[in-house]
């Protein structure tokens, strides 16, 4: 098996496979690469809102998510994660029912400055 290079960077913004919107950044702090989103549900899909914070090593992710009181959900669980490559990212395994199992990017690092 041959490990990913974890040279790329998956700061960005991307699209689960059931709609839902996470934002996503990478952050090398020493010698570990951190992972931390927030994600947030698609409008008219079941609601939830959550924080996930991790580690990087090569292709895998492994890390905890907590849901965040925007909606009436109060789960919390670990998930592991693969790194297929700079713009897919799967889930799997996890300690409960997580719904996103695919995340796709659809924007790389951070939105333009606002010109104000």
């Amino acid at each position: 098996m041959t490990i990913m290079d974890d040279s790329f960077d998956l700061t960005g913004t991307w699209l689960g496979d059931d709609g839902s919107t996470t934002y996503l950044r990478q952050v090398i702090l020493g010698d570990s690469i951190q992972i931390f989103w927030a994600s947030v549900s698609a409008l008219g899909a079941y609601p939830f809102s959550n924080i996930y914070i991790g580690y990087r090593v090569g292709d895998s992710i492994i890390g905890q998510w907590v849901d965040v009181p925007q909606t009436n959900d109060d789960y919390i669980g670990s998930m592991s994660l693969v790194v297929a490559d700079a713009n897919t990212i799967y889930q799997v395994a996890n300690t409960l029912n997580y719904g996103t199992k695919i995340w796709t990017k659809v924007r790389s690092g951070f939105p333009p400055s606002c010109p104000y």
